[in-house]
């Protein structure tokens, strides 16, 4: 169980009776999934959030990106799209027509891959337009 406490995220173990810090700064955090040890949270309520992977294990702190959309845990990996700024005309794609409704508020996230067994991310250029707040 998690517990946002002001400025501070506790994780609760109930049957151990314990309670870990894991991070401290303001925000809204939300339980997001949980795989083996690992406890997945959202930080955010907008468009772009935080993402914050913690080992219940070693009690640390493996991830903490921000990313934009839905987060997707297949298999072995954890996918997320973190925003970027694209200058090279090329690497953009293209944009859907809700997006281009707003041309202020264009902006741009790349695939990223976080590994469970590596506990590594890569980046992996492949690239979606958003709508960016």
């Amino acid at each position: 169980m998690t517990l946002s406490n002001n400025s501070n995220v506790y994780l609760i173990e109930i049957f151990n009776h314990q309670n870990h810090l894991i991070n401290s700064f303001d925000g809204f955090f939300f339980m997001g999934m949980v795989k083996e040890q690992y406890v997945i949270l959202d930080e955010g309520t907008g468009a772009s959030r935080n993402i914050l992977l913690y080992d219940t294990k070693s009690k640390k702190t493996v991830l903490n990106d921000s990313y934009y959309g839905e987060l997707q845990l297949i298999k072995n990996e954890l996918i997320y799209f973190d925003e970027v700024f694209l200058n090279n005309a090329l690497e953009k794609p293209e944009c859907p027509e809700e997006v281009l409704e707003f041309p202020d508020n264009i902006g741009y996230a790349e695939k990223h891959i976080f590994n469970f067994d590596t506990l590594t991310v890569s980046e992996t250029g492949t690239y979606i337009c958003i709508f960016v707040e």
